[in-house]
């Protein structure tokens, strides 16, 4: 193997590989990274892949490619390596033996690096009779970081440490719930496939994927069988174990009715929020929400931490309803509030022991509803 390499494109395409790699982990080769290099009508590539076994990322970097072959190198140690590079132009990796030398074009610096055979890395798994779609890379980063921050963090919560992914008609659903709050994204898909699927995904590997993905209008094909999700681009394949059990049945939480609607703006709200919250538990930052015709006025104490008192008031821009007195997690409504891009959002309640429900006002060919249960009041 023998190829040229832009030092910062081969770094970014490392470190896309190097995150899926676990530092523990009782197989050794999976500490490793593999090397592809491919001769191909555009001068060549090379294939960068990482894996833990449950997730597979693989990543695509152009390169001039002189000798074909393959081999795996310690993802750690070859990370911080190239990213030294920076500012180098090109990086040359051959491999010479059981080593990889690495050598900068505009200096005389050389590393050798210790390696694997290549035939001893994990092979890909292939799905079998997948449902695929396309949806563009914004969108679905969009729809990923609007959902997976509602799912559970402790791993006692099971599934709902996980986001559910759902293709049905020509719409994607993501869902996420720590079963306190939920969030339910909607995005257009192209290609839909004939029957509704669906899979639960590691809300960190949705992360992750959201950081692999571009902003960019080009599409993502997502396929989804029995077992695994993956995610294709013209220069990235991720493939991912889909999480067994039974997802909650998220329709059925959503209210239909309601007795009060609010329109807020966005930015206004999220400040005052998060100002008052301050003075909250910082553990339960419970706030409570006086509503009416007037004003929304948003109180938070705790006395016995001697945290003081805070208190601000929004106008509505709309209120319809009788007036209520409602408490909320603090977190929960502006970790929502946050990911909102519209200016103004709606929120509809009914008493103040049931479900609310918080949207943006202006959404362009997506749909979001966010569901937040709201807190006991304080005794008086």
């Amino acid at each position: 193997m023998k190829v040229a390499c832009d030092s910062s494109i081969l770094a970014d395409g490392v470190r896309s590989a190097a995150k899926v790699v676990s530092a523990r982990t009782t197989l050794p080769i999976l500490q490793n990274i593999k090397l592809e290099a491919i001769l191909d009508e555009t001068n060549g590539k090379v294939a960068i892949t990482g894996t833990d076994m449950n997730t597979c990322v693989c990543r695509i970097v152009p390169a001039t490619v002189e000798i074909e072959g393959a081999t795996t190198v310690p993802a750690k140690l070859f990370l911080e390596l190239i990213e030294q590079f920076k500012d180098a132009r090109k990086i040359l990796l051959e491999l010479q033996g059981n080593n990889l030398i690495l050598r900068d074009e505009s200096s005389e610096a050389e590393h050798t690096l210790p390696t694997v055979p290549a035939d001893e890395f994990p092979i890909l798994p292939e799905l079998t009779k997948p449902l695929v779609c396309e949806i563009e890379q914004e969108t679905l980063r969009k729809l990923i970081k609007r959902s997976v921050f509602a799912a559970a963090t402790e791993e006692s919560a099971g599934v709902c440490t996980g986001v559910l992914v759902e293709i049905e008609g020509d719409k994607l659903t993501l869902v996420a719930t720590d079963t306190h709050r939920m969030s339910v994204v909607s995005g257009k898909i192209a290609n839909p496939p004939e029957e509704k699927v669906e899979a639960i995904i590691p809300a960190p590997v949705m992360r992750e994927i959201h950081r692999l993905l571009n902003d960019v209008e080009k599409p993502v094909q997502i396929a989804i069988d029995v077992t695994h999700m993956q995610l294709k681009t013209e220069d990235l394949q991720c493939i991912t174990l889909k999480m067994q059990g039974q997802f909650p049945n998220y329709k059925r939480v959503i209210p239909t009715q309601f007795a009060r609607r609010l329109l807020v703006d966005t930015k206004e709200f999220l400040a005052k929020i998060k100002r008052v919250a301050l003075h909250a538990n910082e553990d339960i930052p419970q706030i409570i929400m006086q509503i009416d015709k007037e004003r929304v006025t948003i109180i938070a104490e705790d006395p016995e931490a001697g945290r003081g008192r805070g208190k601000e008031t929004v106008i509505p821009i709309e209120f319809e309803g009788e007036p209520l007195t409602i408490a909320f997690n603090a977190d929960f409504i502006t970790e929502f509030l946050s990911n909102v891009e519209s200016p103004t959002t709606i929120i509809e309640m009914n008493e103040n022991y049931q479900p609310v429900v918080l949207r943006p006002t202006l959404m362009e060919n997506e749909e979001w509803l966010y569901i937040a249960m709201p807190m006991q009041l304080p005794e008086i």
